[in-house]
């Protein structure tokens, strides 16, 4: 996107004000932001996907959780089982996979009676009248059903590694039914609110529990429809709080609206800027 040369944006944020001001040093000229606010970006509440009895709870309001770490546990006992149930079906069929007996036997069995029928018509050429029609019929016979035998072994391979790739899906959804019991954190944060107790029926759905990461925030205000202008978007920032007034937080404006609030006629504006000591709170 091309953004706008030797243009920088600058809001100040009064939180007792719950309002700001936004200037843009560009040909003297100055683009106000009323009603800003400081949002989250990162915030999630967080529902099981099946319904059950909440079994375990491992976090409290106010732990640090990780992205994909576990807060609570439903009920998993039928889950656990059918998903070990499934991994030792698989493991069994990988066994008959690997197994190459049958085919082994096969070869043999096809090397012997091709070495039959082989000694049976050469001596019947040099010697006619050693073997009789029927008897070579008979060899031939037997050497033909050994490569019939030895088609069907492989055959049977092909089969039982086909029972392994479907047993292979089996345990994978019996592995996805199982962690579906656990409700994990989609992004990293802090546990913001707990709606269960250990113990409690949960449905399906139905919010759990809060995580917020306020590493991120998000300024959003309302810019006058004549300060419009699309290549605003992806422009620096930089941010003074009222309670923060000797800092200057850098951020980017993520998001310039193509529409008007229908009252106001004003244009929405979002500035995000990044908070690892998590000093400007939300609602600021």
């Amino acid at each position: 996107m091309t953004r706008l040369p030797h243009r920088r944006l600058a809001a100040t944020l009064f939180a007792l004000l719950a309002a700001a001001s936004m200037t843009a040093p560009l040909a003297a000229e100055r683009i106000e932001v009323r009603a800003a606010i400081v949002q989250l970006i990162d915030r999630n509440e967080l529902a099981a996907e099946d319904s059950g009895l909440l079994a375990e709870l491992t976090v409290a309001v106010g732990d640090r959780v990780q992205q994909g770490d576990s807060l609570a546990v439903l009920n998993d006992a039928e889950a656990k089982l059918l998903m070990n149930q499934a991994k030792a079906e698989l493991a069994h069929a990988e066994l008959e996979a690997a197994s190459t007996l049958e085919i082994q036997r096969a070869e043999q069995a096809l090397k012997f009676r091709e070495s039959e029928w082989n000694r049976a018509d050469l001596t019947a050429k040099r010697n006619p009248g050693s073997f009789s029609l029927s008897e070579l019929d008979k060899k031939l016979l037997d050497f033909n059903d050994a490569k019939i035998e030895l088609e069907l072994a492989r055959e049977q391979q092909r089969l039982r590694a086909a029972k392994v790739e479907i047993h292979k899906n089996s345990a994978l959804r019996a592995q996805q039914q199982w962690d579906r019991r656990r409700i994990r954190s989609p992004l990293a944060g802090v546990v913001e609110r707990i709606n269960k107790r250990q113990g409690e029926w949960v449905e399906a759905g139905e919010p759990l529990a809060l995580v917020v990461n306020a590493g991120r925030l998000r300024v959003q205000g309302l810019i006058d429809v004549s300060d419009y202008d699309p290549r605003l978007e992806g422009a620096k920032a930089t941010i003074q709080i009222e309670p923060l007034r000797d800092r200057v937080i850098d951020g980017v404006v993520s998001f310039v609206s193509t529409e008007n609030e229908p009252r106001t006629k004003d244009i929405r504006i979002w500035i995000d800027f990044e908070n690892p000591d998590n000093l400007v709170r939300p609602g600021m």
